[in-house]
């Protein structure tokens, strides 16, 4: 016997519209050049740290700073340069994690959107904030 469904009563509220966002994705993406403070680091220390530990690829050192590059962006450190902040998205968290203990780098750990979201936030050896992020799919 087959049941059978009373209609609803009123029908369905009609989709809000969505608000498209007030920045794009598109124009986050845009940014070509991050530039950070080097202050009186030694370039040596400095590169160690962005290349070897943090796995950005090193372009060239010049008198006035160092210049890497980490996904088609460049990171510029300028010796004239007000203390910044970057962000770079990883994919290995853990393993990067490992590598921040192995060289004794503190940093502060978030967990957020119920553990989709992974960050971490420390201070590279001029004073500049990094944010490494690891996002989850669903």
């Amino acid at each position: 016997m087959p049941i059978e469904h009373d209609p609803p009563s009123s029908p369905l509220p009609p989709l809000k519209k969505q608000t498209p966002p007030i920045v794009s994705p598109e124009a986050l993406a845009a940014v070509a050049q991050v530039t950070l403070a080097a202050g009186d680091i030694p370039p040596r220390v400095l590169r160690h740290f962005y290349e070897r530990i943090l796995g950005v690829k090193f372009l060239e050192a010049d008198i006035d700073g160092l210049r890497f590059e980490y996904h088609r962006r460049q990171i510029a450190l300028l010796r004239q340069a007000q203390p910044g902040h970057a962000v770079f998205l990883v994919k290995d968290f853990p393993t990067l994690l490992l590598r921040l203990r192995d060289h004794a780098i503190a940093c502060e750990l978030i967990h957020g959107d119920a553990g989709m979201t992974r960050l971490a936030f420390l201070r590279d050896p001029a004073g500049n904030i990094i944010q490494l992020v690891e996002t989850r799919a669903l």
